[in-house]
């Protein structure tokens, strides 16, 4: 098993069943060549995750802060054991062949490239237009984020530019990215989390300023208390 994926939720538990059921689906020979390590960011009621049909760790973070992607993904990166990882949201699904590919061509993957891949049906919630990449979905070798870059946690308690930052980071390390484009990898459900402030102004500017600073690798890691919710095994 080389390949842990990576993602968060904050309250809407049906998009993680879904998640659970589809991969679930998979063959056999498939599911045991991968974990699955869910976060929930602080959500207002706690479900537990359990499967028989899969490698599976659930998270869950117990301090209460706003928009806390950063350190959700940051988590589940800790948490996994393999040697790559592929990172992305719960509402997006993966498609089974595809993912096969992927598994199959992990030994000849470069371990400093970041890897995107085509979503279907993603329509980007700020700019409301249609998207073929999601910049919060990559495939990435372990070892190398934890050493060159991880999210910066100081995007958390204010909206977005997390995943937008983050390949700045990257890059100034000495990493590349790599659009794997002839194949889409996962199809989206088109959510949008709602009730929440959206406003892109304050992490903006914090981008900003970050990057005429140099783009440093964040540190102070996992601002927050968290606990292992369940774990299930083949």
């Amino acid at each position: 098993m080389q390949l842990t994926l990576i993602t968060h939720y904050y309250n809407h538990t049906d998009k993680v069943k879904e998640l659970i059921d589809h991969l679930s689906s998979f063959r056999s020979e498939l599911r045991n060549r991968f974990e699955l390590v869910v976060v929930d960011d602080n959500s207002e009621e706690l479900a537990v995750f359990t499967s028989p049909h899969l490698n599976l760790r659930q998270y869950r973070i117990e301090s209460a802060i706003n928009w806390n992607q950063a350190g959700s993904r940051n988590l589940g990166v800790m948490m996994s054991t393999k040697e790559w990882l592929l990172l992305f949201d719960a509402d997006q699904l993966l498609v089974e062949e595809s993912f096969a590919r992927i598994i199959n061509s992990l030994d000849y993957l470069d371990a400093s490239t970041l890897y995107y891949f085509n979503v279907e049906n993603f329509i980007d919630s700020n700019l409301n237009q249609p998207l073929t990449v999601h910049p919060n979905s990559f495939l990435v070798k372990s070892q190398r984020f934890k050493e060159w870059a991880m999210y910066d946690e100081d995007f958390a308690g204010n909206y977005g530019y997390e995943d937008l930052y983050l390949p700045y980071v990257w890059e100034r390390s000495g990493g590349t990215r790599q659009l794997v484009g002839d194949m889409v990898l996962f199809r989206d459900k088109g959510f949008k989390t709602t009730n929440l402030n959206r406003n892109l102004d304050i992490n903006k500017a914090l981008a900003e300023r970050k990057i005429l600073e140099g783009c440093r690798r964040p540190t102070h890691l996992l601002r927050f208390n968290w606990s292992l919710v369940s774990e299930s095994s083949l």
